[in-house]
C-alpha cells in the first residue's frame, strides 16, 4: 500500500511574520498587566506584611513538605491567576533572578515540577466550572494539587537521595 504525501510547501514570510506579531501581541496585551499588577499587588502586601500571612498558611505544604523557602507561598498563592508567570513572580517574592543564589537545584526542580501539575490556572478553572460545575471542577483541581504533590515529593526524593 503506497500513500502519496504532497509536497511540503514552506509558508510565505508575509504570513509568518504575521502570526508572529499576533502571538508577541497577544502576550504583551495578556500577559504584561498581569506582569505588573502581580509585582504591584506583591509589593503592597509585602509592604503591609500581608505576604508574611499568606507564606505562613502555605508554610505546611512549602517549607516542609516540599523543603522550599517559606517566601514561595506568596507565589503559589498568585501563580493560579496565571501558571507561566509563576516564576517571574518568584522572583519578586526572593528579590532575585539569580535563582540558584537563593534556591538549590532540587529545590527549583520540586517547585517547577508541583507548579506545572497543581491547580490549574483562573481561566481554565473558569472554564471547567461552567462546562463540568462547580463539584466536578473543585475535585479536578484537588487531584491535581495532589498529583502536584506527589510529583514535586518525588522530585525531592530523587534529588535527597542524589
Amino acid at each position: 500500500m503506497l500513500i502519496d504525501v504532497p509536497d511540503y510547501h514552506f509558508p510565505p514570510i508575509a504570513i509568518l511574520l504575521k502570526k508572529t506579531w499576533f502571538r508577541i501581541y497577544e502576550f504583551i496585551v495578556s500577559a504584561w498587566p498581569i506582569l505588573v499588577l502581580g509585582s504591584l499587588v506583591m509589593s503592597v502586601l509585602s509592604f503591609l506584611r500581608v505576604d508574611s500571612l499568606i507564606n505562613h498558611l502555605f508554610e505546611p505544604l512549602t517549607a516542609i513538605a516540599l523543603g522550599l523557602p517559606e517566601e514561595t507561598g506568596v507565589t503559589l498563592f498568585f501563580g493560579f491567576l496565571r501558571k507561566e508567570l509563576t516564576l517571574t513572580l518568584l522572583s519578586e517574592a526572593l528579590g532575585t533572578e539569580d535563582y540558584l543564589s537563593v534556591l538549590s537545584p532540587g529545590q527549583i526542580f520540586t517547585f517547577v515540577t508541583f507548579v506545572v501539575f497543581y491547580i490549574p490556572c483562573l481561566a481554565t478553572f473558569t472554564v471547567m466550572k461552567k462546562e463540568l460545575g462547580l463539584r466536578l471542577a473543585l475535585l479536578s483541581a484537588l487531584s491535581s494539587t495532589l498529583v502536584a504533590l506527589l510529583c514535586a515529593l518525588l522530585v525531592r526524593l530523587a534529588f535527597t537521595l542524589v
